[in-house]
């Protein structure tokens, strides 16, 4: 087996170098790190981790996880919301399953003591044992229970109200005209299972019915138990109408009690889950579902475990109900609205990842609403032509909309209102985090259009570059200063030299940063969050005001960074950009996240596990995103509206959001299935607090500048001095007078 002196003596230094190197330490010259990292490569050296570990007194920043078992998704759903928040804290993490065997679950709190670990997130198959908890306590070992409380409630706790749900469910089905309604549940000893009972009883009594005892079922809380006392319940003369069962293990059970008692023209109960969102679940009329934030109980107990160990809040103890309420909204119906008189439907979309998204789910949206449908994909640069002739012609139905044109197209009578067709109980504000809503949808009071594909601007680094001490030490050996992700323009530039190999032969990479700067919409973009961040504008208010030494200087910190990007990036378009990062020829980029889902695709990227993510340079995004609208003049404006409403389904948002289209609906911000696929997901939305709009004024006439007119004029000026056909200040100067010119 090879070991650290053999590392030492292959690169010629001592065995105190070698440790050194690999526990990060300063002080090592570059050229010690270069031929100790060679000498690792070539013998294979690999640190033996439990040896690390044995040699410390405690295992640092380190917590057990200890479930009753990984096959159940609301423990799936609380694994990813734990793991979620420990990686932000810094947190290891080992999960350990009881399989509901209390001298297992016992072993793993144990083997927490005996190693000596921060903390313990639980949900315990032993509630009754308070003194065994308490005697862990006594020993120093933190522990948060989650989803199952202990009884006497002595310990800190995270759960789910889900109460109201259940009682205003319950109401619902009376109100169909169902009456037979029952219930199963896992082991009346843990909470949750409780609460469902007593929810049940609540919904029932508030409802004034009677409270029939063979209706209630209480099991072990696994599949077969389950399955047991369901065939006893179908098989009574009094067959329920509709079950509850408080877990989609136990509903698994239950629904092959039903096949093995059902019968040619019976009718089956109507099943009603309380469980984790699903996207992946199979549409059954006979199947409904109340989903429960499981993911945010596993994230919320992360936190107060957090709070217990680095505040040493041990004595103060806290019970959190996680309010499953907000997530409640009454869906949209889809229906089939086919006839007779119903009018082929033309839809024109963007060709990007949002519209073929669309456009390969579109056989959905004929088989729910039995129509016709065409949709035709465009580039960019002729979508919004296409928009206007279309108000004319009524050639197209409905289109997507880049956000900046909504008011273009509204003051040209392009889009028609929507406020007449949405419905109050759909609270659509409530499903879409609000200020989006707002900026996606409403113009001067009014809903015109809904949100369709969300994105906004983040900055993406190689993380792994930016951790590799050889990096770091020739940094500080160029600068004088850390090597760390750049929070401004000026530090984005020394950052991009440094990985560039033209100028640093020693880096990894070959250009220090992507760039997409096309005419005119990259080059228009990509200045834009430079002059803002320097302090610069275009306008204010109704005056131009890019005249200034803030926007020079932003323009000639665009131009310097080409000089550390691949040649052609003055002609390339946002998909060439990520295609430059993600086959891991650059060490950073700053780009919208729809274009980055293929950072993710093992088959294609080479920086899987290797991508950073942050708030770009600056702190100011450029705006940007999709929304959908109606055509004014359709001819086929019940069937458009029918499409708008497929295309923002609730439950077509995760089948879209695994395909690239982002609907921005509040379960799809806090989805922790997308925040496993998409680790940078939750960021995009919070980076939403630092977009700023391109703000045009009107022309003396009262005539909006056209946002395609205004991306030319300054597109084509940038890019004139990217390409050094003029300098900076003549860029901005041309910049000037043109837009003086048409705002004329």
């Amino acid at each position: 087996m090879v070991t650290m002196k053999d590392v030492a003596k292959l690169a010629g230094v001592s065995h105190g170098t070698v440790s050194n190197v690999l526990n990060g330490a300063k002080g090592v010259s570059v050229d010690k790190i270069k031929r100790v990292e060679a000498a690792i490569k070539k013998l294979g050296y690999n640190r033996n981790a439990l040896a690390i570990n044995l040699k410390t007194t405690k295992a640092q920043k380190s917590i057990y996880v200890v479930l009753p078992n990984i096959s159940d998704f609301a423990y799936e759903d609380i694994f990813h919301g734990i793991c979620k928040g420990a990686d932000n804290a810094g947190y290891s993490v080992s999960i350990f399953t009881s399989g509901e065997l209390p001298y297992r679950e016992k072993e793993a709190l144990n083997r927490a003591l005996m190693f000596n670990v921060d903390g313990v997130l639980l949900i315990t198959c032993q509630p009754d044992d308070a003194k065994f908890f308490e005697k862990m306590q006594r020993n120093n070992l933190n522990i948060v229970c989650m989803h199952r409380e202990i009884a006497g409630g002595g310990f800190d706790f995270v759960g789910v109200d889900f109460r109201g749900r259940v009682v205003d469910s319950i109401k619902k089905q009376l109100e169909l005209g169902f009456q037979k309604i029952a219930i199963i549940t896992g082991p009346k000893k843990y909470s949750f299972d409780a609460a469902c009972v007593d929810a049940y009883f609540n919904g029932m009594f508030n409802a004034g019915m009677e409270i029939r005892n063979q209706y209630i079922t209480i099991t072990d809380g696994d599949r077969e138990s389950v399955m047991r006392a369901a065939i006893r319940l179908l098989n009574s003369n009094d067959r329920p109408e509709v079950i509850y069962v408080s877990g989609e293990l136990l509903a698994e059970g239950l629904k092959k009690a039903i096949e093995l008692t059902s019968m040619p023209g019976m009718k089956n109960p109507k099943l009603i889950v309380l469980n984790s969102r699903r996207w992946t679940r199979t549409r059954n009329e006979n199947e409904d579902y109340i989903d429960l934030p499981y993911g945010e109980v596993g994230e919320t107990a992360m936190q107060l475990l957090i709070d217990s160990i680095e505040k040493e809040n041990a004595l103060k103890k806290v019970k959190i109900m996680v309010d499953s309420q907000k997530s409640a909204a009454m869906p949209m119906t889809i229906s089939n609205i086919a006839g007779k008189d119903s009018k082929r439907l033309r839809v024109l979309l963007h060709n990007d990842h949002a519209g073929r998204a669309v456009e390969a789910l579109s056989n959905d949206f004929k088989k729910r609403t039995g129509l016709d449908l065409q949709i035709d994909l465009v580039n960019y640069r002729d979508l919004i032509e296409e928009i206007k002739a279309s108000r004319d012609t009524g050639k197209y139905d409905a289109f997507c909309i880049d956000v900046p044109w909504i008011k273009e197209l509204v003051v040209e009578g392009c889009v028609q209102e929507l406020d007449e067709y949405i419905k109050a109980d759909w609270q659509l504000e409530n499903k879409f985090q609000r200020d989006i809503f707002e900026e996606y949808s409403v113009y001067e009071g009014k809903i015109h259009v809904l949100p369709f594909s969300f994105t906004s601007q983040l900055l993406f680094y190689r993380k792994d570059l930016f951790e590799n001490l050889k990096n770091k030490r020739l940094y500080y050996e160029w600068y004088k200063e850390e090597l760390k992700v750049p929070s401004t323009w000026q530090e984005y530039n020394k950052v991009a030299r440094f990985f560039t190999r033209q100028f640093n032969p020693d880096s990894d990479v070959l250009y220090g940063t992507a760039l997409g700067g096309r005419i005119p919409t990259g080059a228009t973009s990509e200045f834009l969050i430079r002059a803002w961040a320097f302090g610069g504008d275009i306008f204010n208010e109704d005056k131009i005001v890019i005249r200034s030494r803030e926007c020079v200087d932003a323009l000639k910190n665009y131009i310097e960074c080409f000089s550390y990007a691949h040649p052609d990036s003055h002609d390339r378009w946002w998909d060439d950009e990520a295609r430059d990062f993600y086959e891991g020829n650059s060490a950073m980029m700053v780009q919208y996240s729809d274009q980055v889902t293929i950072l993710r695709d093992a088959n294609k990227s080479t920086v899987v596990g290797k991508t950073g993510f942050d708030i770009v340079p600056g702190k100011i995004s450029l705006f940007g995103g999709w929304s959908i609208g109606m055509n004014k003049n359709s001819k086929a404006k019940e069937e458009a509206f029918e499409f708008i409403k497929w295309t923002i389904a609730d439950d077509m948002a995760m089948a879209n959001a695994v395909l690239g289209r982002m609907v921005p609906y509040n379960s799809i911000r806090d989805s922790y299935e997308l925040m496993a696929l998409y680790p940078w997901h939750r960021d995009t939305f919070k980076s939403f607090a630092s977009i700023k709009k391109r703000m045009i004024p009107q022309n003396k006439r009262g005539e909006c500048l056209s946002e395609r007119l205004f991306e030319k004029i300054t597109g084509e000026a940038v890019h004139a001095a990217i390409l050094k056909k003029c300098s900076a200040e003549e860029a901005i100067e041309k910049i000037y007078e043109d837009l003086s010119e048409v705002l004329k």
